[in-house]
């Protein structure tokens, strides 16, 4: 047991150097090449509003009550006209899934669906998202699944449930814990400790006792029993496992593929796997064969032909062949898309191409991924957007600001949450509970 938790503290070690060289990009900024000077005008402090606006769905806009200590208190839902779609009275609503977006009341859950209609009554004291046309719910201190209809699917039986995913469902019985399908047909039987289901990737089922590991397919069959020190996720059908402080490879069958000989070893991406030995990082094929030397403090999974690997403090980015891309001379650097890549060097940010021309100067405290040929940007603790060429689409105003979807984004003024366009217009729910739309002059 000692040696199985050595291995996952240093497993989750490893995963939060990797998601921390891959994710941790934040950035702020200065001035650009074209500037949007207009300002949207609020009240200075939150206390003025009863409402708050953020955006939804494509076609609702969520509106939240604030309470007396400004809490939001209610949540409510409204079209683009201004129209309610569902009364501000609901204690939350979750996001859409298949069409479908869980609402509660009263500690009571029902559903609705794209137009804000109440589609399944509000009858359930837990519920889940729908997947694959199924969703788990908890009624009268049992558990099973409903349709969209809000036909019981699978009988209330359980005494906890979890949402499908890939096909199966961990499910709970009188304190055991098994798999079931989308049948209700049990796949792995309702008679083990939580424990003792690691967890289910990939279509493996993954158990463990005593070190001693067994693999299970979606469909029930039982593969050979592997001893080891541990076994991670399953991924592109092998996976990285431990034994005697080692790392290797196995695939779904049980069978070891590459040999335990690595310091630590990640899972595969594209073909390629990062794998450790005597402090370096280098990588291998599903072979084991050596593709790229151990020569990196770090190495991150290829992404798109491109992994971001980093050497004496500095990273930069490597094709498969091992030939370097961007040369390793920034802070931190990360693939965005369209040969793009967000680069941090003396803590300012901005992108690159693949030739590493400056795309967007360096010149930014934090800036975000392009969606809808938008990003964010920040200066000074304030956000604005900018476009791919770098120009300043709307100007440094706001004290948080998201993504744009749909052509709207959810941002923050003044402790206030509005919406906005693209051009800077922007929409707030006034002290009466209306829709108030203005422009950005």
């Amino acid at each position: 047991m000692k040696k199985r938790i050595f291995f996952i503290i240093l497993g989750l070690f490893l995963l939060i150097i990797l998601v921390f060289l891959l994710l941790n990009f934040k950035i702020n900024n200065n001035n650009m090449k074209e500037k949007n000077d207009a300002q949207v005008e609020l009240p200075e402090n939150k206390s003025t509003y009863t409402y708050g606006l953020g955006i939804f769905d494509k076609n609702l806009l969520g509106v939240f009550k604030y309470n007396e200590t400004e809490d939001i208190e209610k949540y409510g839902l409204m079209d683009f006209d201004g129209n309610v779609v569902l009364d501000i009275e609901y204690d939350n609503i979750k996001e859409f899934s298949e069409g479908m977006a869980i609402i509660e009341k009263d500690g009571k859950y029902g559903y609705i669906d794209e137009k804000g209609n109440i589609v399944i009554d509000l009858e359930y004291d837990e519920a889940g998202k729908f997947v694959n046309g199924l969703a788990p719910v908890k009624k009268d201190g049992k558990c099973g699944y409903i349709d969209k209809n809000g036909n019981i699917a699978i009988d209330f039986q359980f005494d906890d449930v979890e949402c499908f995913e890939d096909g199966l469902a961990l499910v709970e019985k009188d304190g055991k814990y098994g798999y079931i399908n989308e049948k209700g047909d049990i796949i792995l039987d309702i008679k083990y400790d939580k424990g003792e289901i690691l967890w289910y990737s990939d279509d493996i089922i993954v158990l463990e006792n005593e070190d001693k590991y067994k693999l299970i397919d979606k469909y029930g069959n039982e593969k050979k029993e592997v001893q080891c020190d541990f076994v991670g996720f399953f991924a592109e059908d092998v996976v990285n496992v431990a034994k005697d402080r080692k790392w290797g490879y196995m695939d779904k069958e049980g069978n070891v593929i590459i040999d335990f000989e690595y310091d630590n070893a990640v899972d595969f991406s594209e073909g390629m796997a990062a794998v450790e030995k005597d402090g370096k990082w280098g990588y291998i094929d599903k072979e084991g064969n050596l593709v790229i030397d151990f020569e990196y403090d770090l190495a991150a999974f290829f992404e798109n032909g491109l992994a971001t690997v980093k050497k004496d403090e500095k990273c930069g980015c490597i094709d498969k062949e091992g030939n370097v891309v961007i040369d390793l001379k920034y802070d931190k650097c990360y693939e965005d898309f369209e040969d793009m890549f967000a680069v941090e060097k003396d803590g300012k940010c901005g992108y690159i191409d693949k030739e590493e021309n400056v795309v967007i100067d360096l010149e930014y405290d934090y800036i975000g991924d392009f969606s809808e040929d938008m990003a964010v940007v920040s200066k000074d603790e304030k956000y604005g957007y900018i476009n791919k060429q770098g120009d300043i689409v709307i100007d440094f105003q706001y004290d948080d600001a998201g993504d744009f979807n749909n052509g709207y984004a959810n941002v923050v003024k003044n402790e206030q949450h509005i919406v906005i366009d693209k051009n800077g217009n922007y929409m707030y729910i006034n002290q009466d509970g209306e829709l108030i739309k203005e422009d950005k002059d």
